[in-house]
């Protein structure tokens, strides 16, 4: 990828340019990031008031009522500033104070819209125009969805495939592993004895031989 961006080849293209997206900044490796191979990494933020009404005229264009009232929508998205008692604060002229940039979106103020657009036209018909209650339910809606969203819990990470196959063959191999113990455990155990009291017998003349106690000389002579 760094060679399609930067590389020999990338410099004999004329008028090439590439737009990447997502949401995980910090995973993004250094080397993409240099200036001079990424000319601007832009933030694709959350909306303020103005951004709000923006882009409600884009995603319903003629269908969007012309009362509709922005400041109540912004609101209601959680773009306003509350006083200590939880309530709505107030200007010194009595109105709304919003926030310059709220924990609002894009994404969700489009599906808001979509939801007004499509819930006003199942209820009234394509002709009606969408309101301002219309896009307070949207609101609702997705309000309960990213409540849902942010409670639920992160995707866990894919096992390796050999980890897979390892998991699902290991319970067979012990089980044909330990039926062949099983069978010839008796010979080996006969095996290893003499040849500890062979080995014991050849260096020890005569000495008194307590299999139990000789666990260094079982040990070796079983590992070999």
């Amino acid at each position: 990828m760094l060679d399609q961006l930067d590389g020999t080849d990338a410099k004999t293209i004329p008028q090439s340019t590439f737009v990447f997206t997502t949401n995980y900044i910090d995973k993004v490796q250094k080397a993409a990031t240099r200036p001079g191979r990424a000319d601007a990494i832009i933030r694709l933020g959350n909306l303020d008031r103005l951004g709000c009404e923006r882009l409600a005229e884009l995603e319903l264009g003629e269908m969007l009522d012309d009362d509709v009232d922005f400041d109540r929508v912004y609101a209601a998205m959680g773009g306003i500033v509350l006083d200590d008692g939880g309530l709505p604060a107030l200007s010194d002229e009595g109105g709304l104070i919003f926030k310059a940039e709220a924990d609002i979106t894009p994404a969700f103020m489009r599906q808001a819209f979509n939801y007004a657009k499509t819930a006003s036209a199942i209820r009234h018909g394509l002709g009606r125009k969408v309101t301002t209650e219309d896009i307070l339910a949207g609101v609702d809606d997705q309000t309960e969805q990213l409540a849902i969203h942010r409670k639920a819990p992160e995707a866990r990470p894919r096992e390796a495939l050999s980890a897979s196959l390892s998991n699902a063959l290991s319970p067979m191999v012990q089980s044909v592993v330990r039926g062949m113990l099983e069978s010839y455990t008796p010979t080996i155990y006969e095996q290893a004895r003499e040849a500890a009291d062979s080995v014991v017998e050849s260096r020890i003349h005569g000495a008194a031989i307590n299999r139990e106690a000789d666990g260094e000389t079982w040990a070796r002579v079983s590992t070999q």
